[in-house]
């Protein structure tokens, strides 16, 4: 990436850039992704854990902080704690857009025509969830995920800058389906004789067979063998995809961090106090798009005058929120991070 990249404060365009920019500017950062990808073979717990690392991460990134979880004390048990906060939102807000697009397609003429939509909506939806995880992680209680009034007010006020970290994960999901595609027709090669084998005895018996059941089985067991002969293609394809879309992934919720960070996080009061205001914390002001990234520094960032929540104090109020109601003018002398 280009080194004039602004990684500090709120800034409404260039989300990928400054995200690639927070997410490789730590030495390792290669070596982290390698960390994501063991992590996630762990059935059930590594994926949890790898999505709460990822919520921990957007979460810093909303403070202001502009270094990962592990450079910030961050624990195994507060990254499992955060992944199944994750786990707990998406099937509620899930089976919420479910239960909604299962009514839109009841309606009568209408409901054939939204369908489309309603699909490629869906896809888009999956931004909101990804605030909701990011808000429950900020509060660190699932409760956080749910105040829908709430989110919903984050949305309205910047649906463009959701739409670009929508962009991010869209674009990168068609790069990662079309490498896929390619690295699983090259391993399939090889297996090539195989498969086509036992394809043209499917289709050889599906067409020259009766139907009855006493012909299901046989066909069962020559798919069963297709799947086994493609297993090994199939594999590989999963692995490397699982790989690069842990950057994928990454850099979205990175991206919705940085989103959040116009909402002014430190001011927060509890789950049901209304959002402190439409100014920005760190505003936009003081770093232009051309401001030079600074050279990396793990103690140089935290979010002004106090400690994200979960690195110190357990007393959320007092912690994070302790000044709920104060002001941070926007002028030149308190502005972040503070100049000498």
């Amino acid at each position: 990436m280009a080194s004039y990249v602004n990684t500090q404060g709120f800034q409404p365009d260039r989300y990928f850039a400054r995200s690639w920019a927070l997410f490789t500017r730590e030495p390792g950062w290669f070596l982290r992704l390698f960390v994501f990808w063991i992590a996630g073979l762990v059935p059930i717990v590594g994926p949890v854990g790898v999505g709460g690392y990822f919520a921990e991460w957007s979460r810093l990134t909303a403070w202001g902080v502009e270094t990962s979880p592990t450079s910030n004390g961050g624990t195994v048990g507060g990254y499992l704690r955060s992944g199944w906060r994750n786990v707990g939102i998406i099937i509620v807000w899930s089976l919420a857009w479910g239960a909604l697009a299962s009514l839109v397609a009841m309606i009568p003429i209408i409901g054939a025509a939204v369908a489309p939509i309603m699909s490629f909506a869906g896809i888009a939806f999956g931004i909101i969830v990804t605030v909701a995880c990011v808000r429950a992680a900020i509060y660190q209680n699932i409760g956080g995920g749910f105040k829908v009034s709430t989110i919903w007010t984050m949305v309205e006020r910047d649906p463009m800058g959701l739409l670009r970290i929508f962009g991010i994960r869209l674009v990168g999901g068609l790069i990662l389906a079309t490498i896929g595609s390619i690295i699983f027709i090259v391993a399939l090669v090889p297996l090539m004789g195989t498969v086509s084998a036992i394809a043209n005895e499917i289709v050889s018996y599906s067409v020259n067979g009766s139907v009855n059941y006493e012909d299901v089985e046989p066909v069962l067991e020559l798919t069963a063998r297709l799947i086994v002969a493609m297993l090994p293609a199939m594999l590989i394809t999963g692995a490397i995809a699982s790989f690069f879309g842990n950057a994928v992934e990454a850099l979205t919720y990175i991206a919705t961090g940085l989103w959040m960070r116009q909402f002014n996080v430190p001011l927060w009061g509890d789950n049901d106090a209304p959002l402190p205001g439409d100014a920005p914390a760190y505003s936009q002001e003081y770093y232009p798009p051309q401001y030079p990234q600074q050279p990396y520094d793990p103690n140089a960032y935290q979010a002004p005058n106090q400690t994200p929540y979960a690195y110190g104090d357990t007393d959320y109020g007092t912690q994070t929120h302790g000044e709920v109601g104060q002001s941070y003018p926007n002028r030149q002398d308190n502005q972040y991070p503070p100049q000498g």
